[in-house]
């Protein structure tokens, strides 16, 4: 199975929801964001220390690449890096590939996508079974939400609310949530919770891999493990429907 997280603007909790679910879900992290804000960077891979870019190495060859092992504390990736921004494959090419790469890997795989429209994104989104797109809690927020959500009718999508703060506060955003939720038929999975600790957390490791945690990030941990349960609950339903 297929799962992308996407979004239509950044800021949104985007990359860190994909590295824990695909941390979650023993999955393969194929990372097509280019910016120094990327997953493949907070996991401790850093593209000035390469002289390629894996993933465009890859599609340049026609072949599957090698993920790089995440071991016991982050999930396996597939680095793109900022050479992707000028070399970036059609959307045609990145979905048969991501089909492709997932069938001979024989894992489940997480998309994070760069924000926004671009040919490898749209290519991932056409291969999903599921897309996966966060929002904060917020007016500007919520309306480019509604907007991809538009956007991308037809597509299996999933809203996560991120960066939930306490119910009376967000009662108003989630009604225009669960507004949106209700018009395109689209289910919301449950909300991951602010905690400002991850602002400043150093560790190049996937939250969910801590052992020892402090008993008031707990929920977000929870939350985390809940999302990925449920997406990968769809997507799999997704992916037997079409099968």
């Amino acid at each position: 199975m297929i799962i992308v997280v996407a979004s239509a603007k950044g800021g949104v909790g985007k990359t860190t929801i994909a590295v824990e679910l695909a941390y979650c879900l023993d999955a393969v992290l194929v990372d097509l964001d280019w910016d120094d804000g990327c997953a493949s960077r907070a996991l401790g891979w850093w593209h000035e220390h390469r002289v390629r870019s894996p993933l465009l190495d890859a599609l340049d060859a026609g072949r599957t690449p090698r993920p790089i092992r995440g071991g016991a504390s982050k999930p396996d990736i597939v680095p793109a890096g900022p050479e992707l921004e000028a070399n970036q494959p059609s959307a045609d090419r990145m979905a048969k590939s991501l089909i492709q790469w997932t069938n001979e890997w024989n894992r489940p795989v997480v998309v994070d996508t760069h924000p926004g429209g671009n040919g490898p994104g749209d290519g991932a989104k056409a291969a999903a079974h599921l897309t996966l797109s966060p929002t904060t809690l917020g007016n500007k927020q919520l309306e480019a939400l509604n907007g991809f959500v538009l956007a991308h009718a037809g597509y299996n999508l999933m809203i996560t609310p991120n960066e939930f703060v306490d119910q009376a506060w967000a009662d108003v955003h989630l009604d225009r949530i669960a507004e949106i939720s209700k018009e395109y038929e689209i289910p919301v999975s449950t909300p991951v919770p602010e905690d400002k600790w991850l602002r400043s957390r150093k560790s190049r490791t996937a939250v969910c891999s801590v052992r020892t945690m402090p008993k008031r990030h707990e929920q977000l941990i929870t939350a985390y493990a809940r999302v990925a349960h449920q997406s990968a609950r769809r997507a799999l339903q997704v992916a037997e429907e079409a099968a």
